[in-house]
């Protein structure tokens, strides 16, 4: 699929969709082993950028309840059979708004990485809600989005 052609998709589903996901502030995050890699628990915006970064095939972070400001990127590939998970209750939004709680100038969430699932979470006040770039064979299921620029 063309970098235009998923770009258009995932306007599309932001057009019919609302996309939820919470996000991390500054307390550790925690991570469980499980039989594919380890579930890493954030609460805060600070916790899913650490998670972001460390974030492994077969890993899954899963997102408390609670708004996540600020930039979230996704660069990590999972593999075909060990995909990487981002996922959270319809309670966890990504939120790139400024600090007047305008709609902010960025993406709620840029995936710029291969084999992920992005399910259940919300995003709001961004720009733009999800946007994929150079991803393929990703998953978006039940996503929120809501109150974005485009």
């Amino acid at each position: 699929m063309s970098r235009r052609a998923q770009i258009l998709s995932v306007a599309a589903i932001a057009g019919c969709t609302a996309i939820s996901l919470v996000l991390g502030g500054a307390s550790a995050a925690t991570a469980a082993p499980t039989a594919h890699g380890s579930t890493i628990s954030v609460s805060t915006s600070a916790q899913l950028l650490a998670a972001l970064k460390a974030v492994q095939p077969g890993d899954t972070i899963s997102l408390a309840d609670g708004t996540y400001s600020g930039t979230f990127i996704g660069t990590t590939s999972g593999t075909a059979s060990a995909p990487i998970t981002l996922t959270g209750g319809s309670g966890a939004i990504l939120s790139n708004g400024d600090k007047s709680g305008d709609i902010g100038s960025g993406y709620g969430f840029h995936l710029e990485a291969s084999y992920w699932k992005l399910t259940g979470f919300s995003v709001d006040n961004s720009a733009k809600g999800v946007v994929l770039d150079g991803a393929n064979n990703d998953i978006l299921d039940g996503l929120t989005v809501h109150h974005i620029g485009d």
